[in-house]
């Protein structure tokens, strides 16, 4: 008995032998009368990983085609059986088909796929926090999503020799919504604050008083995204209905309204 072994990648063969690396053993068995056996012979092929390069088996390496085969006798010609040999290895290099996916409120995202380099195959796990979302390669969402729905999910490949997971981001897009609230700066002065919750983050604002727009003129403070503030003017022009708009990339809020209410009547009784 023979063994050869092919590289897989560019159809080397090279011959087996006793040699450091390698140990071939034959063994013939003997015929069996009494259990109707006929002579055979069985040969095994061990690696010396003592002798191996660093004493450990390289997967790309060490990735070949081994093949056993016999020679013909007077009956009829030799045969042969060919296996794979495969290094085992834990997950890694992992990639997604999408490592961050931006969807409008409302709509279905569309399906994520997970894979991971490994031998034997990795099993995959998503999860969001704690909670499993699939038991698959590819994370699926049978329905459109909300708000809620964004954050960070995990995809974690596994197999007997470890694990490894990758991070996706969803990122739910919605026009902002938006209030307005009375109260007062750092300096005591009476302002209205416009505070806007929505995604994209970067918000900008418009303000009216009393069906006007107010514009640059007036003093605005605008230099965070979430909220812009107006500071009320110590005459009586500030009295009136004020109304706060926000806009992002998705869309305009319903406009926020706020009335600042002039000071009331006295009322003399007799």
């Amino acid at each position: 008995m023979r063994a050869i072994v092919r590289d897989p990648v560019d159809k080397r063969r090279e011959r087996v032998t006793n040699s450091e690396l390698f140990i071939v053993r034959n063994k013939i068995t003997p015929e069996d009368v009494l259990n109707n056996r006929f002579r055979s012979v069985t040969s095994t092929l061990q690696f010396n990983m003592t002798a191996w390069p660093g004493r450990r088996l390289e997967r790309d390496r060490d990735r070949a085609n081994y093949t056993c085969f016999s020679t013909p006798n007077m009956v009829g010609d030799g045969v042969s059986s060919s296996m794979l040999f495969l290094v085992e290895y834990p997950p890694e290099a992992m990639s997604l088909s999408e490592s961050v996916i931006r969807v409008h409120e409302g709509d279905v995202p569309p399906e994520v796929e997970c894979a991971a380099s490994s031998w034997p195959p990795s099993t995959y796990l998503w999860l969001r926090g704690d909670r499993v979302m699939a038991r698959d390669d590819t994370l699926t969402f049978n329905g459109s999503v909300t708000r809620e729905h964004e954050g960070s999910y995990m995809c974690v490949a596994e197999n007997t020799h470890g694990k490894a997971q990758i991070e996706m981001k969803m990122e739910v897009l919605y026009k902002p919504e938006c209030t307005v609230s009375e109260t007062t700066n750092d300096a005591g002065a009476s302002i209205l604050m416009c505070k806007a919750d929505g995604f994209p983050t970067k918000i900008n604002f418009t303000w009216s008083k009393d069906n006007e727009t107010l514009d640059d003129d007036f003093d605005m403070d605008s230099d965070n995204d979430d909220y812009s503030v107006y500071i009320l003017p110590d005459t009586a022009e500030r009295y009136g209905l004020y109304v706060c708009i926000a806009i992002n990339d998705v869309g305009v809020s319903e406009p926020c309204e706020r009335t600042v209410s002039g000071p009331g009547k006295l009322e003399c009784f007799y």
